[in-house]
């Protein structure tokens, strides 16, 4: 069951060729926009899909979610597949929780990572956090680098590294490699050796940030660690405790520019007993976050993520 949205990138194309080629069936969707999400949820209850393919905060908050709500049926194993956007441990858990509720006694989630740039050279993961696999080197060479002198629109020198900025060149079929560029991206670090899971020898990635990510992140959100009152905090790991505390459903973490206060925006049915929860979950931190309720909604009206810390 293909949940992408459809998009111009051509993600949605690529899954309906990948469940097209492995499966019997194929079920396409818009992940709600071309059919109500309560619709496709009738759809998975009738037709028991085995292999569901979306965005994580897709089948978090809204298939799942829903699956749950209508009491539908899932088949007892399903492979959850996770794509487009970034997938924390403790989301990938949140997912297996909701699956259970809704039948599912053995579900496995899965990360893959793909951009554009690397055409049909998709990585993915052979067991949860095994790192993303990249299976087709002839299509792209994939490498980390780290700019030392740059122009406008050209890198003019850099050094390969273990971490960095992610490149890639092409490959075409003639086999010439085209000019690198870079993607956007940057990975926590890299491992050529046999991967323990699977035995393939192949190049796998961990920690994949895109760079404007991380750049605002570290000056807004903090997933790199920035000083909150004079001291060092990891925003990235306030969050993962957030989605790990009973009751959260979603979490956004914010800093103000004076770096003097850090808030922790959090999504639950039950506000008061997750604010009761998340207080104890913080109690051993230097700096404790403010903790403000808020809704789905609030957290999704912006495109970086962020609101501003009115004073």
């Amino acid at each position: 069951m293909n949940l992408f949205p459809y998009a111009p990138h051509l993600g949605w194309h690529a899954v309906h060729q990948a469940i097209d080629t492995v499966c019997d069936m194929n079920m396409n969707t818009a992940a709600g926009r071309a059919m109500r999400t309560e619709n496709l949820v009738r759809l998975a209850d009738a037709f028991k899909p085995n292999v569901i393919c979306g965005m994580n905060s897709y089948l978090r908050h809204k298939f799942l979610a829903t699956s749950v709500i209508r009491k539908a049926k899932l088949p007892d194993q399903v492979l959850f597949i996770n794509g487009a956007e970034k997938m924390l441990e403790a989301e990938r858990e949140q997912i297996k929780k909701l699956a259970s509720h809704a039948g599912v006694a053995h579900p496995i989630v899965l990360d893959v990572y793909a951009a554009s740039e690397l055409k049909e050279a998709f990585l993915p993961e052979c067991t949860p956090g095994s790192g993303f696999h990249h299976i087709a080197p002839l299509s792209s060479i994939i490498r980390t680098i780290k700019p030392k002198k740059a122009t406008r629109h050209l890198i003019t020198e850099w050094e390969f590294s273990k971490e960095g900025v992610a490149a890639v060149w092409n490959i075409d079929g003639a086999g010439t490699s085209l000019q690198g560029y870079i993607i956007g991206d940057v990975f926590g670090h890299v491992e050529e050796r046999e991967c323990p899971n699977c035995k393939l020898q192949v190049k796998r990635i961990f920690e994949v940030d895109r760079v404007q990510e991380a750049q605002a992140q570290a000056e807004i959100m903090g997933v790199l660690e920035i000083k909150v009152k004079g001291t060092k905090v990891d925003l990235a790991e306030i969050r993962e405790i957030a989605l790990n505390t009973p009751g959260v459903i979603e979490a956004q973490v914010a800093v103000d520019k004076s770096r003097t206060r850090l808030e922790v925006r959090y999504v639950s049915n039950e506000p008061e007993k997750a604010r009761k929860a998340l207080e104890q979950a913080y109690s051993n931190l230097e700096v404790k976050p403010k903790l403000v309720p808020t809704t789905l909604e609030k957290l999704r009206g912006d495109k970086l993520k962020f609101e501003g810390i009115k004073l």
